[in-house]
């Protein structure tokens, strides 16, 4: 039984020693992971010779990972281990970990006294022992007990043993890996530039710039290379800030390359309010202590990955076929990082190339992306040549379908016109005159009482003038005939009797003037007499009453009587109405007053203008806005325009009173008109109507 106790007592001696690894050379290295034991020393204080004491053994625990991670924490830690290397090979330790701040190796030499070696990236990676952004150490030859004290904040920590040709074989071959890794991401960056400034679209320029942060992913956060090209480079430091600038940068391109405002603007303002927590945690984790920050950023970016990859799902079922390109990429990330996570825990799988996972990650996505951005700008040229087409093919059925509704439309005007105009002979001239006639005549009724003076003081003259023009006309086609029969009867114009004829009616002009005079007299004549007859006929008291009125039904009945006339000009009407009330008016006076400012509109806009019309409604007032873009007027014109008589246009071709009775009319109504416009910009009045006159 003694002896039992005895054998148990010595193995529990023997488990609280470090554990012995031999090296038979047989592989070219060894993971010793789960092969040594660990001690956690809060503050760093451990010497050691009080690491190496009898006290301090027992306290050593055996790890059982292959791969050893201490996860978030500011504590130092210290490896034990014994290797056994009875065949003298040239050895080296290898613990796979650019971030380590401190790493010190420790072991006894032939006279006891400790050894010690020391690397991390504070020491220039010309100054290590071994030259490598890992920490490297050679290990002596023979059979020692080694203790490694290291700083580490969250990677996981691969420790190795190599033969020395092996490990130099390895770290060229890394090193060339790094090599092309920052030659292709320099490449992409480097050919978005010249795209940037060839093509001045700034999405190149943007890309240019997350492709250097995933380059400051691999070289600053995961795989630490960043030491041969920058040797005292602060690591931890990097460490920190490159991910906290990343994260939003990269959130950012993704809303911007997916056009995710457009797509979709709820599911925009959620990614935005997401990149402004980020953009705030960048300069609050100023505040917080290491390895809450370190945290932090872990869960932050996989916040940004997995909200990247929904957004690209999201826009991808909106019909952009980018998101699901951009969704694929961030899914294969996510296996990439998974794989990460499963290697810290359990040493496999071994990275590619010696690239880590999450380098690897950035790799291929700089490969989609730089195919996405390829692809984008021909799927956009794809789809302007089909908008394109669609557009054309629905402005043919829309010109073919205005076509028939226009030819219907003119029917039936052409059929109420020739009703009520068979004096005019239904011509189109006529038309354009008779609308021309009635709203004159219709605006003339505001001149009230001074009208009808006007119309009866000329009434009496014009009558006296059409009155004698007839037989003027008779004596005259009587001195026409006398003519022709002498010339028939071979006598010339100057014979003695014809003028004798002529000098007995007192005739002081040639026959041929006197035609022309006629005609002129008759012609001036009937213009004033339809002049008079408009003023006679419109200068009577209005006898209609208020009624409830709907402005937009107004304007649209205007319009569809003009409808020829804005045809004949192939104008644009562009229609922007707002639910109005219905407006107590006198609705006759505010059709005219419709007729009057649209018909100008369509005389001033040029041939394929654009005439806008707007209805807005505040503070009980209905606003009714009318502009064209024609050639506009200048500030002395805008003074006179609703002045009576005055006019703009052809001589005989307007009386100069319709504006001057639109402004009437709506100041009758308590309303008010005014008029916008500038020489060369076109004209707008807006006519303002109180909703409850």
């Amino acid at each position: 039984m003694k002896n039992i106790f005895l054998l148990l007592f010595c193995c529990s001696i023997f488990s609280a020693q470090a554990q012995n690894i031999v090296w038979d050379g047989t592989h070219q290295n060894i993971t010793i992971g789960n092969q040594l034991s660990t001690l956690e020393d809060a503050k760093g204080s451990f010497s050691i010779e009080q690491i190496a004491s009898d006290s301090f053994q027992k306290k050593f625990t055996p790890s059982e990972k292959i791969i050893l991670n201490f996860g978030f924490t500011e504590s130092y830690y210290w490896l034990r281990f014994t290797l056994d290397n009875s065949i003298n090979d040239d050895l080296y330790l290898e613990i796979a970990h650019a971030f380590l701040p401190v790493t010190e190796l420790y072991f006894a030499d032939s006279t006891g006294k400790f050894v010690k070696m020391e690397a991390g990236y504070k020491i220039p990676v010309h100054q290590k022992i071994i030259k490598s952004h890992f920490q490297v150490f050679p290990l002596p030859m023979g059979k020692h007990t080694f203790y490694v004290k290291l700083l580490s904040n969250s990677h996981p920590l691969p420790v190795k043993i190599f033969k020395k040709d092996a490990h130099e074989i390895k770290a060229d071959n890394q090193q060339m890996v790094y090599g092309f890794y920052m030659g292709f991401m320099l490449f992409v960056i480097l050919s978005n530039l010249f795209f940037f400034v060839s093509l001045r679209n700034r999405l190149y320029l943007f890309y240019a710039l997350v492709v250097c942060i995933y380059a400051s992913y691999a070289a600053m956060v995961m795989d630490g290379f960043v030491i041969y090209f920058f040797p005292h480079v602060d690591m931890m430091f990097w460490y920190v800030v490159i991910p906290t600038i990343g994260v939003p940068i990269q959130t950012i391109y993704c809303l911007w390359f997916l056009e995710v405002k457009n797509a979709s603007p709820k599911l925009y303002k959620t990614v935005v309010g997401i990149t402004i927590y980020f953009i705030a945690y960048a300069l609050i984790r100023f505040f917080c202590p290491l390895k809450v920050t370190l945290a932090i950023n872990t869960v932050n970016a996989l916040l940004s990955y997995f909200l990247m990859g929904y957004v690209g799902y999201k826009i991808g079922k909106k019909g952009n076929r980018l998101g699901y390109y951009f969704a694929w990429a961030y899914f294969i990330y996510f296996l990439l990082v998974l794989t990460e996570a499963t290697y810290i825990q359990t040493g496999k799988p071994a990275y590619f190339i010696g690239l880590s996972h999450v380098g690897l990650a950035t790799l291929i996505e700089a490969f989609i992306f730089t195919f996405l951005i390829s692809k984008r700008f021909e799927w956009e040229k794809e789809e302007l040549e089909r908008m394109k087409l669609e557009a054309t093919e629905k402005l043919l059925e829309s010109t073919m379908e205005n076509e028939r509704i226009v030819k219907e439309q003119n029917a039936i005007l052409e059929t109420k016109v020739s009703e009520r105009t068979s004096e005019l002979n239904n011509t189109l001239e006529d038309l354009k005159h008779t609308q021309s006639q009635l709203i004159q005549n219709e605006k003339l009724a505001s001149l009230g009482q001074l009208t009808a003076g006007i119309a009866h003081e000329i009434n009496n003259p014009i009558n006296f003038v059409s009155s004698n023009i007839s037989p003027l006309k008779r004596d005259f086609a009587d001195l026409e005939t006398i003519f022709k029969r002498y010339k028939e009867s071979g006598i010339e114009p100057n014979d003695k009797v014809l003028q004798q004829m002529i000098k007995d009616m007192d005739i002081d002009y040639t026959f041929t003037e006197i035609k022309e005079l006629l005609k002129g007299i008759e012609e001036g004549a009937k213009r004033t007499a339809d002049i008079v007859r408009g003023l006679k006929t419109f200068a009577r008291t209005d006898e209609q009453k208020k009624s409830e009125y709907e402005i937009q039904e107004g304007l649209e009945g205007t319009l569809l009587l003009l409808n020829s006339k804005i045809v004949a000009k192939e104008i644009l009407i562009e229609k922007n109405y707002a639910q109005l009330p219905l407006v107590k008016c006198f609705a006759g006076k505010i059709n005219q007053v419709f007729m009057n400012i649209i018909a100008n509109a369509i005389d001033a806009s040029n041939q394929k203008g654009k005439i806008s019309i707007k209805t807005w409604c505040e503070n009980d007032k209905a606003f009714i806005s009318i502009t064209d873009n024609g050639q506009g007027m200048s500030e002395a014109t805008k003074l006179k325009i609703f002045d009576p008589f005055f006019t703009t246009k052809d001589v005989g071709s307007g009386t100069g009173l319709g504006l001057s009775i639109t402004y009437g009319i709506i100041e009758s109504h308590n309303g008010k008109i005014e008029v916008n416009s500038e020489v060369g910009n076109g004209t707008e009045f807006i006519i303002t109507l109180p909703i409850n006159n």
